[in-house]
């Protein structure tokens, strides 16, 4: 029977061991991946960052000066460019534009746009996710999905006209961040599903495991030693798929768009809560795992060798 009991207290270390993982992620991704609410406050901060304002600001004066009819605007530009008209249009142009650009993101009505962009672009992305005809039916012929600044840009349009060039001229220009492919969105359509079902389980199955091999070991400072090593192991593997995530992130359409600097700045800003909660169930556990050790150390006696791992 002893050897059976030890058994049945190592397997639910294992069990500790593989259901944490799962019930870390999977309450994070319920809570703050798959909650729109909680995302916008995630994200809101981000619209104040130099980083990504620069960035938004050069996708979306590119945008605009891409569209431009420059050939029009030159003779409605304020002032003279001389006999270098033809080749200054751009330039001039281009800074009006790049100067209203930036001065668009720097202000409270960017703010205030990137909060509704970033709502409507997760509402979309949850629905996506979870099979909602109506959120698919916005999704272009490649499954990408995409961050829409073309209100931004509407910003920088409605300046361009207000120093002079006839609104007729400055055409309307749909500016979108992507940020999943199709093959992404696929991946996540058919995980999402079971990191929502996981936090509702998992969480309560790794407690109870790790509790249950503590309750039934013979010597339980040993098992508490165990557990926390279980625990420890499965919080390194998190924080090292937090790495290949980040990694694949950088490897995506956001990335080629904004540049690797602003969507790491982003995927660190949004898993920092996880991140955090990881290191420190990971530093918790290893406490634990060294005061239980010591407790567990033979005190006075001779050491002889320990039959198996001393669980049972």
């Amino acid at each position: 029977m002893r050897g059976r009991h030890g058994l049945v207290v190592v397997l639910l270390v294992v069990l500790t061991l593989a259901t944490t993982p799962v019930a870390v992620v999977g309450t994070w991704a319920r809570t703050t991946l798959l909650d729109t609410d909680d995302w916008v406050r995630t994200v809101a901060p981000l619209a104040s960052d130099p980083r990504v304002q620069g960035a938004v600001a050069d996708r979306v004066a590119d945008g605009v000066v891409t569209a431009l009819p420059l050939d029009d605007v030159a003779g409605w530009l304020p002032g003279t460019l001389g006999e270098d008209a033809a080749a200054g249009v751009e330039r001039r142009v281009g800074d009006v534009v790049r100067d209203r650009s930036a001065s668009a993101v720097g202000s409270d009505v960017f703010v205030a746009a990137w909060v509704t962009v970033n709502r409507t672009f997760h509402t979309q992305l949850v629905g996506v996710l979870r099979g909602d005809a109506d959120a698919l039916g916005q999704v272009d012929a490649e499954g990408r999905l995409a961050l829409d600044l073309t209100g931004v840009a509407d910003t920088v349009r409605a300046a361009v006209v207000a120093v002079g060039v006839p609104e007729r001229v400055v055409p309307r220009v749909e500016v979108a961040v992507p940020v999943l492919d199709g093959g992404t969105t696929a991946r996540l359509q058919q995980s999402v599903g079971t990191a929502e079902r996981a936090a509702t389980w998992a969480p309560w199955v790794a407690a109870a495991a790790a509790v249950g091999a503590v309750a039934l070991a013979r010597r339980r400072a040993r098992a508490l030693a165990w557990v926390a090593g279980a625990v420890v192991l499965a919080a390194a593997g998190v924080l090292v798929g937090l790495r290949g995530m980040r990694a694949a992130v950088l490897a995506g359409p956001a990335a080629a768009f904004l540049g690797d600097p602003v969507v790491g700045l982003v995927v660190d800003h949004v898993t920092a809560g996880l991140s955090t909660a990881v290191w420190w169930l990971g530093g918790t556990g290893l406490v634990v795992m060294l005061l239980a050790a010591v407790a567990d150390a033979p005190r006075g006696t001779p050491a002889g060798p320990a039959p198996g791992l001393g669980l049972a």
